[in-house]
């Protein structure tokens, strides 16, 4: 029987609590990855297409992948981030920077989360992917993280999400695919085969709902996935190239600059 409300897709790549930070001034912070940002103490402020974004007090600011926002704080800030994946349609929401204030319940979760955070890995580690730490604060921090962000997400505009609900769920399904085998990525044959379609219909469909061929999808959920690897691990480029798929660190290099724009060695430069 067909799940009646599936949930979107979550991945939550990282979490963080930092205190004290001064130093925070990006001029583009883009990256494919979706952010919930909340000052425990301090002030920041994000910068998008001329408007400023305040970031203190109960303010919670939600930032879409792709977004190209600056950000900078203005006084030190105990500062709580959480990097995260959402599947479809949420994988393609208009960028923006959404900013909202917490209500009492949400401000104990976020309280909750920070202190969470802070106790990982031993304090100021961060919580990356694949980060090792005992099990049942990881998972705390992860449910509180989630409870987090699906709230956000139910009170994201519908108005910056692509309308095609059948086509959110096609994708979804694309996407789960991929994922579930990374290093040996399955063809467009395969890809239809599981989807119960005809490579022809399934290749339509792709390029109807989310304006991209069925190959240029799964490509584009590879490279994410690397800018995440890239950013939040200490994989070295060649291991990375082995675990999305790619024949060597030379295809996997060229593939990314072309979508990317830059190396994968000066992308995780400036992630640093």
């Amino acid at each position: 029987m067909r799940e009646a409300f599936p949930l979107p897709a979550l991945k939550i790549v990282l979490v963080d609590f930092a205190a004290g930070l001064s130093i925070w001034d990006y001029p583009d912070c883009a990256a494919p990855f979706w952010r919930l940002y909340w000052n425990a103490a301090g002030r920041g402020r994000l910068g998008l297409g001329g408007k400023r974004y305040a970031l203190e007090g109960p303010r919670v600011l939600l930032i879409p992948p792709e977004t190209h926002f600056s950000a900078r704080a203005e006084s030190p800030m105990d500062h709580l981030y959480v990097h995260f994946l959402a599947g479809p349609p949420f994988d393609r929401a208009e960028p923006c920077v959404l900013a909202a204030s917490a209500s009492r319940a949400e401000l104990a979760a976020l309280r909750a989360l920070a202190d969470a955070a802070e106790g990982l890995a031993g304090g100021p580690d961060r919580a990356r992917l694949g980060a090792a730490g005992d099990g049942a604060p990881r998972a705390k921090a992860s449910l509180l993280a989630a409870g987090l962000i699906y709230g956000r997400l139910a009170a994201f505009p519908s108005s910056r999400l692509p309308g095609s609900a059948e086509g959110g769920e096609l994708a979804a399904r694309v996407a789960a695919a991929v994922r579930a085998s990374l290093a040996s990525p399955p063809s467009n044959a395969e890809l239809a085969r599981e989807l119960g379609m005809s490579v022809p219909s399934l290749e339509r469909a792709m390029r109807a709902q989310v304006g991209l061929s069925l190959h240029a999808y799964s490509l584009r959920i590879r490279i994410d996935e690397a800018c995440i690897m890239l950013r939040h691990t200490d994989s070295t480029i060649e291991e990375i190239a082995e675990e999305l798929g790619f024949s060597d660190r030379p295809h996997f290099s060229r593939t990314f600059a072309r979508l990317r724009g830059e190396s994968p060695a000066a992308y995780r430069a400036s992630s640093a």
